[in-house]
């Protein structure tokens, strides 16, 4: 139930439920900015940076990494 001032919502409590992916997770979401593009030195910094963010995370969504499927299948991710 929503009361009608702003400030001061109280909700119902959501049922907990059991299903594949249902628990607590965290996730990031990177515009990497031309994360694979001709400049190698970029390049470097760039994955270094997504590995970082990969290993503090259960899940990593890269934007506008300016790939192909050449340099995708060339990219690696951490081992672990």
């Amino acid at each position: 139930m929503v009361s009608d001032s702003l400030e001061h919502y109280t909700w119902d409590p959501l049922p907990t439920v059991e299903i594949p992916f249902g628990g607590d997770f965290s996730g990031d979401a990177w515009n990497s900015q031309a994360m694979l593009a001709a400049h190698a030195g970029k390049q470097h910094e760039k994955m270094r940076h997504s590995y970082g963010l990969a290993a503090k995370h259960d899940f990593l969504m890269l934007e506008d990494t300016h790939s192909n499927k050449g340099k995708i299948i060339t990219a690696t991710t951490p081992s672990d």
